[in-house]
């Protein structure tokens, strides 16, 4: 089962008239849960670059492939963002950028 065949079977037994109220609420309680695990899976998903680029100077998490830049080699995680000139620049220069996602909103206190 899919998650949004889970989404759409909790939400058809939440309207069954056939099954007890607490029933209903729980499967109304559970499409909503399904439905924030599926919004928070599709903000968490790397975008490949060839699909699409962050917007320019918006901070993002970039998976960056390195071959050699000041000894590194390999496949990193660095924060950085795109200039207005399509060059990326932070803590991701000097490698190639092959996938970005947006960065989370920071904590807030209180």
């Amino acid at each position: 089962m899919t998650l949004d065949e889970a989404i759409i079977h909790a939400k058809e037994m939440s309207e069954n008239q056939y099954i007890c109220e607490e029933c209903q609420k729980e499967h109304r309680q559970l499409a909503d849960w399904l439905e924030e695990l599926k919004s928070l899976r599709e903000k968490s998903k790397w975008i490949p670059v060839s699909e699409r680029l962050p917007k320019k100077l918006e901070d993002a998490l970039t998976t960056t492939r390195y071959d050699g830049f000041m000894g590194r080699y390999g496949t990193w995680i660095k924060t950085g963002h795109l200039e207005n000139d399509n060059d990326w620049f932070g803590d991701c220069i000097g490698g190639k950028v092959i996938a970005w996602m947006p960065l989370p909103k920071p904590h807030r206190e209180g």
